[in-house]
């Protein structure tokens, strides 16, 4: 099964999405298929290969935001978690699945040893994934509720203690196949790209 969106129509329908239904348009062996893909084929600082990931579907994901829940209802003011991040969350969880992003810590670790300081990129692992289930029809929002849930996940679900919790993808089908409220403002590309050489735009 291959997905019909082009790579760049992706990256352009690809928008931050809360209200998700648990639903999907592909198989769970396919969400499977496209993590593993990410996983082999994104690239790293000096192929470090560091990234990590914890898919959750189904009873799983729901579990991840029930415990998250609980979590911020601890470490949080009530009036802010009870305006904000409760209904938040019960957005996640009405979704179909949630991918968290790790990174191991033992892999930076000795990268950074070997070449003085340097650490791997983080933010290309979440974001090409993310293109890649809106490229399959799916819709997301990337949320960022660690440090406060990292022991909770690494308790609830047996990881090592290296896998250092970077990102929440959370994705399902748009609810009521919504996918864009309004047309974000754009600033002059022309402004933003410089080009020498070649062709002039």
């Amino acid at each position: 099964m291959a997905s019909t969106t082009s790579l760049l129509d992706a990256i352009t329908r690809r928008r931050t999405i809360y209200d998700l239904s648990a639903t999907s348009p592909i198989p769970d062996s396919r969400i499977i298929e496209i993590v593993r893909h990410i996983t082999l084929h994104v690239p790293s600082s000096f192929n470090s290969q560091s990234a990590r990931f914890l898919v959750l579907l189904h009873s799983e994901h729901r579990r991840l935001w029930d415990r998250a829940r609980e979590v911020m209802a601890q470490v949080l003011p009530e009036a802010v978690f009870t305006t904000y991040f409760a209904p938040m969350i019960t957005k996640y969880r009405g979704g179909h699945g949630t991918v968290l992003c790790f990174e191991d810590r033992g892999v930076v670790d000795a990268l950074a040893t070997q070449y003085d300081g340097v650490i791997p990129p983080r933010e290309i692992p979440p974001y090409a994934l993310w293109c890649a289930l809106e490229a399959e029809g799916m819709g997301a929002n990337l949320q960022h509720y660690n440090p406060h849930i990292d022991a909770m996940v690494r308790d609830t679900w047996d990881l090592s203690p290296d896998w250092i919790l970077k990102a929440q993808l959370v994705f399902g089908v748009p609810a009521n196949n919504v996918r864009i409220k309004k047309e974000l403002e754009k600033k002059p590309v022309a402004e933003r790209v410089l080009v020498r050489g070649g062709i002039s735009p």
